[in-house]
């Protein structure tokens, strides 16, 4: 718990720092569009190294129960190193993508979105910052709270209590957000659920990064839609929505439409199917076997007599060993004939 409370004290200087800086270099250097695209670089920079610090000083301090040794950057902040990563993260994005699109679906069959589109070169290079910026958006939004963060408060309560606890927090950040509603609300609290099932079932934030870009990559920068109430990041495409804003989301985005509620709920079972090779490679533990040992030991001062050695036939036949001279002669048996 106090690693966690450390951590959080270090996100909240981190995030003031990155944020100067990034102010700085984009006054300095007009580079006012990289500024949010800084800002988060920076912010994964600090959290990266400020966690695998405390850490590091943890294992320290914790002798001789500790390991005292450095914990590697991407161990501490769960991105950890393994064959696997690159297909965890891709299929991440392959959910992220599918989830979008069975939520838009419907929108797009009633004619409820109305896309308009601007293509130029300078759009273009607008569009891929907007990409990279969401890249490493989402990867400091997941090492904050699905990283470090979440596995100290994990390993201080239970997996159920701080996965609510989290959903609940970022949810709840989300009320300060422009246009939210109560759906919007209520499906930032599932989003949570489901990215947090993303690590539990493997131990690392690979598919849960692959799936959170996705969804933003997605619905931001290829449908143009707003993004928790934020459309800045749609360059080229430009979409606006008409009907109910239960259906739709309003001015929120598809983030708080109900079809999205629907579309998250069916989305945890596909997590699960999908990550069930994953569970049991990195999250299942043998059983140790426990219990008295059913083989007595032998008395004290006992020991057991060696078996007697029994010769059932020989190799050979015995020699027939003759009569001595000297020993008297069977007597003779009288013969029945006369």
């Amino acid at each position: 718990m106090l690693l966690f409370l450390g951590g959080c004290v270090w996100v909240m200087v981190s995030r003031d720092v990155a944020v100067r800086a990034a102010d700085g270099l984009s006054i300095r250097f007009n580079l006012s569009i990289f500024n949010d695209l800084i800002q988060q670089a920076f912010l994964l920079f600090f959290l990266l190294w400020g966690f695998a610090t405390l850490r590091w000083i943890f294992n320290q301090s914790s002798a001789p129960y500790g390991n005292k040794q450095l914990t590697g950057i991407r161990d501490a902040n769960a991105l950890p190193t393994r064959a696997t990563s690159k297909e965890e993260w891709l299929r991440g994005a392959a959910v992220g993508w599918g989830m979008v699109l069975a939520a838009l679906l419907p929108m797009v069959l009633d004619g409820s979105l109305h896309p308009e589109f601007n293509f130029s070169l300078n759009n273009l290079g607008l569009t891929l910052v907007s990409v990279v910026t969401l890249a490493v958006l989402t990867l400091t939004f997941e090492v904050t709270f699905r990283g470090f963060l979440f596995v100290e408060f994990l390993q201080a309560t239970s997996p159920v209590f701080a996965t609510i606890f989290f959903s609940f927090f970022i949810a709840a950040v989300g009320v300060f957000r422009p246009g939210a509603t109560v759906f919007g609300l209520l499906n930032e609290f599932l989003f949570g659920i489901l990215l947090c099932t993303c690590y539990l079932r493997t131990r690392a934030l690979w598919i849960g990064w692959g799936l959170h870009f996705a969804w933003n990559a997605v619905l931001a920068v290829l449908f143009g839609l707003p993004l928790t109430g934020d459309a800045s990041y749609s360059n080229i495409v430009f979409t606006s929505i008409s009907g109910p804003q239960w259906v739709t989301g309003g001015s929120y985005g598809p983030d708080a439409a109900l079809l999205t509620t629907a579309v998250l709920l069916l989305s945890m079972v596909v997590v699960l199917r999908v990550t069930r090779s994953y569970a049991w490679e990195y999250t299942y533990v043998a059983p140790v076997p426990g219990g008295y040992p059913m083989e007595p030991a032998p008395a004290a001062g006992h020991e057991a007599a060696p078996a007697p050695l029994v010769q059932i036939l020989g190799s050979a036949p015995a020699t027939p060993v003759a009569a001595p001279s000297d020993a008297p002669s069977p007597p003779e048996i009288p013969s029945s004939q006369p």
